[in-house]
């Protein structure tokens, strides 16, 4: 496993991958240096029964659970496509695919899909 990857999505997230974790992937891209505006894709290959406890210590929510939600859920995936690293292979979202606020006034998205949890960050405060 990598474990700088590891590390680096545990920096960004605040909290430990579980134990089960097989395999990460983590990916950063900043557009500029003048701007603290940035965009991190993680994959983290794990049990899918354990992903649920990860998302819930990341206090994310479902789609219908507010306004907010929904508008992350919707438009939250579509962050600098061309810098999108092809192992971040997310269609469209399911239904289990969860969000939140993130950071000084970014947002946090994350979905289950093919073996792992996929997150992608993104804000406009100091990079992790």
């Amino acid at each position: 496993m990598n474990d700088r990857a590891r590390r680096s999505v545990e920096k960004l997230l605040g909290t430990p991958l579980p134990q089960s974790t097989r395999a990460v992937f983590y990916e950063r891209h900043q557009p500029s240096g003048d701007l603290s505006m940035y965009t991190a894709w993680a994959r983290v290959e794990m049990p899918k029964e354990d992903a649920p406890m990860l998302v819930s210590r990341l206090d994310m929510s479902h789609g219908g659970a507010s306004a907010e939600t929904d508008f992350l859920l919707s438009s939250g995936w579509n962050v600098f496509p061309e810098a999108r690293p092809a192992w971040f292979a997310i269609r469209e979202p399911s239904d289990r695919a969860v969000a939140r606020p993130f950071g000084v006034n970014g947002w946090l998205v994350a979905d289950y899909a093919d073996g792992a949890l996929l997150i992608l960050a993104t804000d406009t405060g100091c990079s992790p």
